[in-house]
């Protein structure tokens, strides 16, 4: 792509995203008038932030004006009610700019001022599992947080997706030792990688590549623990296996990333990722292969691997992987 052909196409996005504004205002304000402030409590937009829910009511979102972050969650129509209620709770963002901004959730503790702040995201993932309501949930919300010692990791690396499928409690070896966040970081264009995390607490995963002409690969697989899908991830990273397609030869994942380690991380297109993780969740487990820290990838010509040569079906899904010897 020339520089000119860039440019116009850069400008085309921008001139879509701004035509769509005024659609998107015009739907905050019949979502208002469904839900009147005086007899709700909700406030869909105030100075600081937007709150909204989706027309088929799938998902909350949640849009920070001045920090420009949008966080998106699992809808439940309670919890919809009390995070859109300023009395009950505010956000602001936290850490370091540009590095780790998380958005935190906060509460008045009603004397001098106090405030409680946790990360929406710890939050969110013991609300989810609490089968309280909202204000049951916050009343013994700070002893359930604080006695937990393990940490809400984000199964895609998307630290603003506090869907129930993509919040998992590990321990903090786990997320420091794994170095999965990173390793899914590195997974880039034009390979992509989603995990998911189900009601069982079973990883399910969905790898592959599309190349210029859209020939390309998907594998779904299934990992019991942290450190199998860590695993999986290594031995991605670490393969050859998938150096070429049917028609265009590709770097692995490792030589593209190492290659352009600032190119498109293929997570947090929220008009992508909501549906992807829809289907790998209602996809019956069967579909996904298991995935264990002794698997390998097996080491055969890409070509027949995939049953490419002239006359040769293409392999099946049970080829993806064999069990290291």
């Amino acid at each position: 792509m020339n520089t000119e052909t860039l440019s116009q196409a850069i400008a085309k996005s921008i001139t879509e995203e701004l035509e769509k504004l005024p659609v998107f205002y015009a739907y905050l304000e019949r979502l208002q008038e469904q839900y009147p402030t005086e007899e709700t409590g909700i406030v869909i937009s105030n100075e600081t932030r937007d709150i909204y829910h989706d027309e088929e009511c799938k998902y909350i979102f949640l849009h920070l004006h001045a920090q420009n972050k949008l966080a998106v969650a699992s809808y439940d129509p309670a919890l919809f009610a009390y995070m859109a209620n300023p009395q009950k709770a505010w956000y602001q963002v936290a850490g370091r700019r540009g590095v780790d901004e998380r958005i935190q959730i906060c509460f008045s503790l009603g004397h001098r001022g106090a405030r409680w702040t946790p990360h929406l995201s710890r939050y969110l993932y013991f609300y989810y599992r609490s089968g309280l309501s909202p204000d049951d949930f916050r009343k013994d919300a700070k002893r359930r947080l604080n006695q937990s010692k393990k940490h809400v990791d984000h199964v895609n690396n998307d630290i603003y997706n506090d869907c129930r499928w993509n919040l998992a409690l590990i321990r903090p070896e786990e997320n420091v030792r794994s170095g999965k966040s990173d390793l899914v970081s590195r997974i880039k264009a034009p390979y992509f990688f989603y995990p998911v995390i189900d009601a069982e607490g079973i990883y399910r995963v969905q790898f592959g590549w599309f190349t210029p002409s859209m020939d390309g690969r998907i594998f779904y697989f299934r990992c019991r623990t942290i450190k199998a899908l860590t695993a999986l991830l290594r031995e991605i990273l670490s393969s050859d296996l998938f150096a070429e397609d049917m028609t265009h030869p590709l770097r692995t994942p490792a030589e593209e990333h190492k290659r352009n380690p600032k190119g498109i991380y293929m997570i947090g297109n929220y008009e992508h990722d909501l549906p992807a993780a829809e289907k790998l969740l209602a996809m019956p487990l069967e579909a996904f292969q298991e995935w264990t820290v002794n698997e390998r990838f097996a080491l055969i010509p890409v070509r027949e691997f995939f049953g490419l040569n002239k006359g040769t079906p293409a392999a099946p899904i049970e080829r993806t992987a064999r069990r290291a010897e």
